[in-house]
C-alpha cells in the first residue's frame, strides 16, 4: 500500500515538473488570450458537464479520454460515446470516443472532436450586408490514447492528438498530449486523480488573410496550447443496493486564466435514473449551477446511456448536450 502511494506521488511530482514551464510560469500574471485552440476547453460529455464538469475522477463511458486518459483502463472492453453540443452562435460540437480492452496489454482509445458552423458571410465597410462570397470556420482534434492498470489501485493513460483549426484561408496546426492517472485511495471507490491537459508548444498559424479594406496578413505571433493541470477526487458519499450518492470535485490550473474549483453531485436510483448538478467557482459569467439527468438500460448484450446537460453561460444562456453511449456489461461503470 505505502509503495504504491509513493509511487503515485513520484508520478504527480513529475508531471508537475514537466508542466511548470507551461503553466506556472506565468503565475500573477495577465494570462488571458495567451492561448490558442480555445474549443479544446469546452467541455465535453453531457454527465461531466451536468456535474460542473469534473470529469477527472469520473468514469461512466469513453468520454473519460476527454477528461482523464488514464480513466480508461477502468472500462470493459469495449465502450463508445457520442456527443452533440448545441453551442451559442449556431455553433455546434460533436464529439466521438471508442475504447478497446485487451487482456495483459492495456486499453486503447480514439477520439474526435469536431466543432464548425455554417459558411459566413463575408462583410466589408463598404459592404457591410454581405459580399456575395462565403467562408468556411472549424476545429478539430483527433487523438490516439493508451492506458494500463498498473495496479489495482494505480492506472496511467497518455493521448496524443492533432489539432488543425481554419479560419478562412488560414490554417493553425499543432500536436498536444494528454497525461493522467488515478489512485484508489480505499475498499470504499473513493478516487483521486490528476491530469495534465493540452500539453504542447508553441504554434502559430499559417497562409495569407485578407481583411476587409486593408493589406494581406502573412505572419502571425505564436501561441500556446491551452494547457490545463487538473486535480480532482470523487466519492460514494451514500450507497445501498437501490440508491447512491456521488460527489465529486475539481481543481483546474490553466496556463490561460484563472484557478478554479468545481463541485459536483450524482443521486443514482436502482442504476436506472441518475438526477445531477454542480457549481463551478471562480469562473465569469459561469455562476449559475448546471444539471442534467441520465438514464441506464441493459439491452441484449449491451449497457446503453442517454444522457442530458444544461450550462448557462452570462450573458449567452443555456448550452444543451447529449450523449449516447453504449459498452459490454463488464468492468467499472460507475
Amino acid at each position: 500500500m505505502k509503495k504504491k502511494l509513493i509511487l503515485f506521488l513520484c508520478f504527480v511530482l513529475g508531471l508537475v515538473t514537466v508542466s511548470e514551464a507551461q503553466i506556472f510560469g506565468d503565475l500573477g500574471s495577465n494570462r488571458v488570450a495567451t492561448s490558442s485552440f480555445q474549443f479544446l476547453k469546452i467541455g465535453v460529455g453531457a454527465r461531466e458537464v451536468a456535474l460542473a464538469e469534473t470529469g477527472i475522477s469520473l468514469t461512466s463511458d469513453a468520454n473519460s479520454i476527454f477528461w482523464n486518459p488514464g480513466h480508461i483502463a477502468f472500462l470493459p472492453s469495449y465502450s463508445t460515446s457520442f456527443s452533440y453540443n448545441r453551442w451559442y452562435a449556431d455553433i455546434n460540437q460533436t464529439t466521438l470516443a471508442t475504447v478497446y480492452r485487451l487482456e495483459e496489454i492495456g486499453s486503447f482509445g480514439f477520439s474526435l472532436n469536431y466543432l464548425s458552423t455554417e459558411a459566413m458571410e463575408r462583410r466589408t465597410t463598404l459592404q457591410p450586408y454581405g459580399t456575395g462570397e462565403k467562408f468556411n470556420y472549424y476545429d478539430l482534434a483527433a487523438g490516439l490514447t493508451y492506458a494500463r492498470q498498473m495496479t489495482t489501485q494505480f492506472t496511467f493513460g497518455i493521448t496524443a492528438k492533432y489539432i488543425r483549426e481554419q479560419l478562412a484561408e488560414v490554417n493553425f496546426s499543432a500536436v498536444a498530449i494528454d497525461l493522467g492517472m488515478t489512485y484508489i485511495l480505499d475498499e470504499n471507490d473513493t478516487r483521486l486523480s490528476i491530469a495534465l491537459m493540452n500539453f504542447g508548444g508553441r504554434h502559430k498559424p499559417s497562409g495569407k488573410a485578407t481583411p476587409p479594406d486593408t493589406q494581406p496578413v502573412d505572419a502571425y505571433q505564436e501561441y500556446q496550447t491551452p494547457s490545463n493541470f487538473r486535480l480532482g477526487m470523487s466519492k460514494f458519499l451514500f450507497k445501498t443496493e437501490d440508491h447512491d450518492i456521488l460527489g465529486a470535485v475539481q481543481l483546474n490550473h490553466p496556463n490561460d486564466g484563472a484557478e478554479n474549483y468545481s463541485f459536483g453531485i450524482e443521486y443514482g436510483y436502482m442504476k436506472l435514473i441518475y438526477l445531477r448538478t454542480g457549481m463551478k467557482l471562480n469562473v465569469d459569467g459561469q455562476e449559475i449551477p448546471s444539471f442534467g439527468i441520465g438514464l441506464n438500460k441493459t439491452l441484449y448484450a449491451f449497457d446503453l446511456k442517454v444522457d442530458y446537460a444544461a450550462s448557462y453561460i452570462d450573458p449567452l444562456g443555456y448550452a444543451h448536450r447529449f450523449t449516447l453511449g453504449i459498452s459490454l456489461p463488464e468492468g467499472d461503470l460507475r
